[in-house]
């Protein structure tokens, strides 16, 4: 059973048309002179960088930097003129190449996540633009499935599919190096799974949400999550309706809420945090008065249909446990 309302569903499809591009460029010239976060460079590894990109009034773009290479790839490229001013911004060390951007890794056909990519291939002809086969991710040249690689520099980008958002949604997982030679695992979700929660089911049920989220769970706990937006104070206070008494969700909404208050980033979190206070990713063990997603009564299939329901229509509170 499809969980998209009939308006939300009308609005989804004009999104995807003409009409969205202008919109989705509308809202970027209005918002290009209030960046909603001050990013801070990440840099957990030996041999990259990582820099997120804000933009629009919650999306986040990410540039990691290749230290042997200065190649750079930019995740959600969707707006173009953040990405190029973020490329004035790495900072790197003085044996590292001169960065250039040489590739978008695209998660889904979303104006917000693909829509500088037209206008960033104009400028790099040579650019590579990676996503999902059958995704319609924009100006896309290099298309990938589950499990195909992406090298960028020295650095290699496995594609894992989580579809539910979109039919073709392609997460980019990275292992590499740390500074003391530990491995280090990152994970650039997209619109699948946020701080605290996950995306909407605009073209998937609560099934193939299930599918993707079993998939990200066998990543190495320590993985480190880069999600396509800031939500995660909406995320954790909707997962308070969820486990009222659950005190690592009240713990990280209050550091969360600290972090907004003075404009900084919730990213990155950790996997293994996130089995303690996404409540999405603990649906199979809450006992959750679930509605039926029509799917053959798997009751953790259920929750997140529930759950998943219940935030789009702001109905958290309203939610009964058994």
């Amino acid at each position: 059973m499809n969980i998209v309302s009939h308006q939300l569903r009308l609005g989804y499809s004009i999104y995807n048309t003409w009409l969205g591009k202008y919109i989705h460029t509308w809202k970027l010239a209005e918002a290009s002179n209030n960046k909603h976060t001050n990013t801070t460079q990440i840099n957990l590894c030996e041999n990259c960088s990582i820099l997120p990109v804000p933009f629009l009034e919650d999306n986040y773009s990410y540039l990691i930097c290749c230290h042997n290479t200065g190649h750079v790839a930019a995740v959600d490229a969707g707006d173009a003129a953040a990405i190029e001013a973020a490329m004035q911004q790495l900072v790197v060390p003085e044996t590292c190449p001169r960065p250039h951007l040489t590739t978008l890794l695209t998660t889904h056909g979303h104006w917000d996540h693909d829509g500088g990519n037209q206008e960033l291939l104009a400028a790099y002809p040579s650019l590579v633009i990676v996503g999902g086969k059958g995704d319609g991710v924009s100006c896309c040249n290099t298309f990938v499935n589950d499990n195909d690689t992406v090298q960028v520099g020295h650095l290699q980008f496995r594609c894992v599919w989580t579809p539910c958002h979109t039919p073709y949604h392609m997460c980019y997982y990275l292992e590499s190096k740390g500074k003391t030679n530990e491995s280090k695992s990152m994970l650039f979700s997209g619109d699948t799974l946020f701080v605290g929660g996950v995306g909407r089911f605009w073209e998937g049920q609560a099934s193939d949400m299930k599918y993707s989220l079993d998939v990200l769970k066998k990543l190495p706990s320590s993985t480190h999550l880069f999600p396509g937006h800031e939500y995660a104070v909406k995320n954790l206070m909707f997962n308070s309706f969820v486990e009222p008494t659950n005190i690592d969700i009240k713990i990280k909404l209050k550091e969360c809420q600290k972090n907004r208050e003075v404009k900084l980033q919730n990213v990155p979190s950790v996997l293994l945090e996130e089995l303690r206070y996404n409540s999405f990713l603990r649906a199979k063990n809450i006992p959750l008065k679930v509605e039926s997603a029509g799917e053959g009564g798997d009751h953790e299939v259920d929750c997140l249909y529930t759950m998943r329901r219940a935030k789009d229509s702001n109905k958290g509170p309203a939610l009964r446990h058994q």
